[in-house]
């Protein structure tokens, strides 16, 4: 009895230790990636370094996320010590929570070892990777939103929805609307255990941390460039092309998950109803309802185009929890989440080490030859980062949807060419052609470096070739 005891606390402990390091390998290569992996991830790079400057968000620097979203990957940043790609610390802290909280909520409904094998699911599941590798704040809003679930339904203490009320209250500063079926979770957790006043705790807390949140950037600020911002940009499709998109990402990056579920579903069948569950305070249906209001998010949201492959990965924890639930053979979802790893590592681009490469190599090398100090207006972030060059903070995110909004104009472009520490402009992806008339009054008789052949250009001032110049470090 006693081996058998200590062999079950090993189970208890190894288990999920594991599914958290294969979370943290599998990441290693976008972690450590000198290229930003996505568009996005070179804008919030850019703005990082700029706010390493002073800048601050909402007020310098044009924030579409929430107002906890860039203080996190600055202070991540500072964790690393200025290291390049620090700020994906942040996103690798999500992944090891999210992974962790999967295992304990699984936990109330299965054994360690099929706990385990769900949180490993998670950890090696594609979409979620998409939220998770690159510098986005899907992934740090999905980890608030599920670990606000996980004190909710598992902290047994009586300030318990005051936590959960704030962690979703800072998934809400990070992104708003997928954190939503998080809180009708918990929301629907504490009124079915008749917790009145620990509702209203929650909902008070949440609210409190959302505008302690916004307060030093500016609630005004904060609505006009989150919520306005967001609202303006037209949607995309209907709800049939949704669901097709969330079902193809989902078999595309995730099959081995649909395959769990699969086997769940059979497994539950055979057996004609679902087991009891193994620990008290975990709703049955708590799974089905978080799945379903997430579903509804998704086929509801405004936008989902190829770039928002991470906002399926919000499926991902509820898919899990319903296979701790119907309780498959555990040795067959951890074989698949085995399985999983090789699949994205050879398969996922965002599970590659990303490196520049042909023209965008000359490109990093022009503007790291350009003297320490001075900045780059650019229509591609990324690029810019790479080189270890800042960015005015205004033009740190020059997207389509901020420029369709008409939040960032040709004027903008003109005065930041005018100051004198820019040294450079590169018009690279097609995104300020619009303006090109205003610019190019403004950068007449500026040094063309080099072209792509299809419009592209880099454009360097007089005076501002390299000499005795030296790159920056960090």
């Amino acid at each position: 009895m006693k081996q058998t005891s200590s062999t079950d606390g090993a189970v208890t402990w190894l288990a999920p230790a594991g599914a958290v390091a294969v979370a943290i390998l599998i990441r290693i290569p976008s972690l450590i990636s000198p290229a930003n992996i996505t568009f996005d991830e070179g804008v919030y790079a850019s703005s990082v370094r700029a706010m390493r400057s002073g800048a601050k968000p909402f007020i310098d620097i044009f924030s579409s996320q929430g107002p906890f979203f860039l203080p996190m990957l600055r202070a991540a940043d500072a964790a690393g010590f200025g290291w390049t790609p620090a700020p994906r610390l942040a996103m690798l802290a999500a992944a090891v929570a999210l992974t962790v909280a999967v295992h304990v909520l699984a936990r109330g409904y299965a054994a360690p070892p099929l706990a385990a094998g769900c949180a490993g699911l998670v950890a090696v599941s594609g979409t979620a990777l998409y939220a998770t590798a690159p510098m986005q704040s899907d992934g740090i809003a999905l980890a608030f939103g599920v670990l606000g679930i996980l004190v909710a339904v598992r902290a047994p203490v009586a300030w318990a929805p005051w936590l959960a009320g704030a962690l979703l209250g800072a998934g809400v500063a990070v992104k708003s609307l997928h954190v939503i079926p998080c809180i009708i979770v918990v929301a629907a957790v504490l009124l079915s255990q008749r917790r009145w006043a620990g509702t209203v705790a929650a909902a008070v807390t949440g609210a409190v941390v959302v505008l302690a949140a916004s307060a030093p950037w500016g609630f005004e600020r904060v609505w006009e460039q989150y919520v306005v911002f967001h609202l303006s940009v037209p949607g995309t499709g209907g709800a049939v092309d949704r669901i097709a998109f969330v079902t193809r990402n989902l078999i595309r990056y995730d099959g081995t998950l649909l395959l769990a579920v699969a086997a769940a579903a059979v497994a539950a069948l055979i057996r004609r109803e679902p087991p009891a569950r193994s620990q008290p305070g975990s709703p049955r249906w708590l799974p089905v309802l978080w799945l379903t209001a997430t579903v509804v998010v998704l086929i509801a949201a405004a936008t989902l185009e190829p770039g928002f492959t991470r906002a399926v990965g919000f499926l991902i924890p509820p898919l899990a929890l319903l296979v701790a639930q119907l309780r498959p053979d555990p040795r067959l979802v951890v074989l698949l989440a085995v399985v999983a790893i090789p699949l994205q590592l050879g398969l996922n681009p965002v599970a590659d080490t990303q490196r520049p490469d042909g023209l965008d190599k000359r490109v990093i090398e022009v503007l790291r030859g350009l003297p320490a100090g001075v900045m780059v207006v650019t229509d591609e972030p990324g690029l810019a980062w790479q080189a270890h060059r800042n960015i005015p903070a205004g033009l740190t995110d020059p997207s389509y949807a901020r420029i369709a909004a008409g939040d960032l104009t040709a004027d903008d472009l003109v005065a930041a060419l005018r100051r004198p520490d820019v040294c450079a402009y590169m018009d690279w992806s097609g995104r300020f052609r619009p303006f090109a008339r205003e610019v190019d009054v403004a950068v007449a008789g500026w040094d063309q470096k080099l072209t792509d052949g299809r419009g592209g250009r880099l454009l360097v001032r007089p005076g501002c070739a390299a000499t005795t110049a030296t790159a920056e470090g960090s």
